[in-house]
């Protein structure tokens, strides 16, 4: 697709996240500074909390656009959502989970996780109470969530046109549903459970739908409210941004200052707000800023410009892919510079990425079409 056909801010936001991610999982190899662990903590939680906020804002514009059209939700219509999504996320999960297993199995002795909880990797639902997961393919989590609202949030909006006749009064509720229940659930285990607060508070499944409901959100205000979207995009940029660092001043001092990335270790436990509206308020964040990058054009071709779009459209590669690269760079190929081994790790997800996008990720996506039409009017 060429450039002038994208929305560059949504580009540059999904750009931002997986780089962010690439970062988390790589530079604490180059030095074992303080410094270099806070970076890889804020950019490991920062990268998937763009990504889910993203992930909400499109396909919330591309359900809301083909529920409107309609006097009644057909579930004919939510059929065809999930086959187009379906297409565009399990092929490319499903290859990189199997070629992940091979890689573990041909260099170890055992798996690292029970032979059930290897299948639960296959339905996601391994994140759905323990921590777990990131034994194996600790990656998977995020598309977990991911996933379990595609499935969800359309059943319940189907649900809710039997109880409100009014389609926007169906989807704010269900909007809200999303948002608010998970929060309640944080809000809950705070008080009744013992999770550490990364593989507990900001992985298990269920008690994260949220974020991606803040960014369904943000395509119903687009949606129903452009007028007031394109207004006070400004205002919202600012007032995100200012609501962004404030989550970010707390989650260093809360989480950051005490987690040890080598190890995966948390000294101390973060305070009830860290484990519960701070996620809520980050998303928030997130949402008030994409006003102004979805407005956000380029009519520039520039060098920069096309390396953004072509990570963006590589990103969900990269994301699957990384982790069996850096695994392989580090015990097969063994670099001895720390730099080096960043540098080949980066390089070569890359490379691998784009060969994937191209002849794989594509090619399965493009199969969809086979099932139906478009239900979205413009390629997000």
């Amino acid at each position: 697709m060429t450039i002038d056909k994208r929305i560059f801010g949504l580009d540059l936001v999904r750009c931002i996240a997986v780089l962010f991610v690439l970062t988390a999982h790589t530079l604490f190899i180059i030095s074992s500074r303080k410094i270099i662990h806070y970076i890889c903590a804020y950019t490991a939680v920062v990268g998937v909390e763009l990504f889910f906020v993203l992930s909400g804002f499109l396909i919330g514009t591309i359900l809301i656009n083909a529920v409107d059209k309609e006097v009644t939700t057909s579930f004919k219509t939510i059929k065809l959502f999930w086959i187009r999504r379906w297409f565009r996320t399990l092929p490319n999960y499903y290859f990189m989970l199997l070629v992940y297993l091979s890689f573990v199995l041909l260099t170890t002795t055992s798996l690292p996780v029970s032979k059930l909880k290897l299948l639960s990797f296959f339905v996601f639902t391994q994140d759905f109470v323990s921590e777990e997961s990131n034994k194996f393919f600790g990656i998977a989590w995020s598309l977990s969530v991911e996933e379990w609202f595609y499935l969800t949030f359309p059943l319940v909006l189907f649900a809710m046109q039997f109880v409100f006749r009014s389609r926007k009064s169906s989807l704010i509720t269900t909007i809200c549903t999303f948002i608010f229940l998970p929060l309640f659930a944080r809000i809950i285990l705070s008080h009744t459970s013992h999770l550490s607060w990364d593989g507990g508070y900001r992985k298990i499944t269920f008690i994260r739908l949220d974020a991606i409901g803040l960014g369904v959100l943000a395509a119903f205000v687009k949606y129903y409210y452009q007028i007031k979207w394109t207004r006070y995009k400004n205002t919202l940029f600012v007032a995100g941004g200012v609501l962004f660092l404030l989550m970010m001043i707390i989650l260093f001092q809360q989480y950051v200052v005490n987690f040890d990335f080598t190890t995966g270790l948390q000294n101390g436990e973060p305070n009830t707000f860290t484990k519960t509206l701070l996620f809520s308020l980050m998303s928030l964040s997130i949402a008030m800023m994409l006003p102004l990058l979805h407005d956000l054009q380029v009519k520039s071709n520039s060098l920069p410009v096309r390396l953004i779009t072509f990570i963006s459209l590589i990103s969900y590669s990269v994301y699957l892919v990384h982790p069996l690269i850096i695994q392989f760079i580090l015990q097969i190929v063994k670099p001895r510079n720390g730099i080096l081994k960043v540098a080949e790790i980066w390089g070569t997800t890359i490379l691998i990425s784009y060969l994937q996008y191209r002849f794989f990720e594509l090619k399965m996506t493009a199969l969809r079409e086979r099932f139906g039409p478009k239900i979205d009017d413009k390629k997000l």
